[in-house]
């Protein structure tokens, strides 16, 4: 199959909802893509599920979208979990239009439900500190700070280790910024316009 369309979207507010739960909203998104296309729950013949932080805020881990999906009556077909942090859900859509492309499901569906936030923000970091080579965690953050300096970029709090209070993805997205300016030659002003590209596209969106 060399055509593979997209005939359903369903998506929330893209905010932070301290009182509902991964599965809840996954409910709410896939009934909502289900509405959109015209399909049944019964339809469908293969679902991606895109989660990371779930499993480390409330321990459910190995089968995600098993669990989110079968409890809401989708528990009869093969169910593959994906797990590749912000690509997550790109990655899901990536998958399901491969097994339609290959032939192997005629309907399938992606989809994507997160929480970052926690009310314990040590939990949130540690969460966030998961997503590097934690066998190699002190190493990598020799390396970044040691870049860090070499960008001129003081990423360090008073003790000498990574800024306090925020997730060092915040310092990692800014030396990726500073190390591409340094071998690319590239201006803040290009930087810039890619923002107000993206923001602009996100404007349009009355669910961001």
């Amino acid at each position: 199959m060399e055509n593979v369309y997209i005939i359903g979207l369903g998506m929330i507010r893209f905010t932070k909802y301290p009182d509902r739960t991964v599965r809840d909203m996954a409910h709410e998104v896939v009934n909502l893509s289900l509405e959109d296309a015209g399909l049944t729950k019964e339809d469908l013949e293969a679902a991606y599920f895109s989660n990371t932080f779930w499993g480390m805020y409330t321990n459910q881990h190995s089968i995600r979208g098993q669990v989110a999906l079968r409890s809401m009556g989708i528990g009869t077909i093969p169910v593959v979990n994906v797990e590749n942090a912000c690509a997550g859900a790109s990655t899901a859509l990536h998958m399901a239009v491969t097994g339609l492309r290959a032939g192997m499901y005629d309907v399938a569906l992606a989809v994507g439900s997160e929480k970052i936030t926690h009310e314990n923000k040590a939990i949130a970091l540690g969460a966030y500190g998961s997503c590097m080579d934690v066998e190699n965690f002190q190493a990598g953050i020799e390396q970044f700070m040691k870049l860090s300096k070499e960008l001129g970029m003081d990423t360090a709090d008073k003790d000498g280790k990574p800024g306090e209070g925020r997730s060092i993805f915040m310092d990692a997205y800014a030396m990726g910024a500073k190390w591409h300016m340094k071998n690319f030659g590239s201006t803040q002003e290009q930087l810039a316009a890619i923002c107000a590209k993206n923001h602009w596209h996100g404007f349009l969106n009355p669910m961001v």
